[in-house]
């Protein structure tokens, strides 16, 4: 935060609020939203489309942890715009399958479905094993929750060794 204060109004300076808000999304979403907007208004002035995309992505996960999941929807269909707009394969990796989540959560299990996919062939462009690995378990927790617990298992399984090939140990225990 220190860091903030001192910086120039330049690129660096809306990253600095993208990862601010990833950071305090878990602790004080909050306050991650404040951060994520301060960060959509400075990239915007400097028309850095990539800075507001992320800003955008980050933002709508502090909503979601805030358990404000129609605002994390609208928010991560910005972030889709945005991602689309820079034509970044990983960022709309991660934005869809942060909606599908969003929409489990809801239980719009079509929806969510849906998203997995198109979030899964974007990481895969992106190759991207870790969004493949957070996909395929966003997918056993949807057939979770409809009681398919074999899919479910099968999908876990599929995630596993994504995460192990990413050393993502903290989602492996998960």
């Amino acid at each position: 935060l220190n860091r903030l204060k001192a910086s120039k109004e330049d690129t660096n300076k809306v990253n600095l609020y993208r990862n601010i808000c990833s950071t305090m999304r878990f602790t004080d979403p909050l306050k991650a939203i404040e951060y994520g907007k301060k960060g959509i208004i400075l990239s915007k002035k400097l028309n850095f489309d990539k800075g507001t995309a992320g800003n955008y992505l980050n933002m709508a996960t502090a909503f979601s942890y805030a358990d404000k999941l129609d605002s994390a929807l609208f928010y991560l269909n910005i972030a889709i715009q945005y991602s689309i707009k820079v034509g970044d394969p990983n960022r709309l990796g991660l934005a869809y399958l942060n909606r599908a989540d969003t929409y489990r959560q809801q239980l719009n299990i079509n929806a969510a479905l849906n998203d997995c996919n198109t979030a899964l062939k974007y990481a895969e462009k992106a190759n991207n094993d870790d969004v493949k690995a957070r996909v395929n378990q966003t997918i056993g927790a949807i057939y979770f929750l409809q009681k398919l617990y074999n899919e479910a298992v099968n999908y876990y399984y599929k995630a596993i060794p994504l995460y192990d090939k990413n050393n993502n140990k903290r989602m492996i225990a998960v």
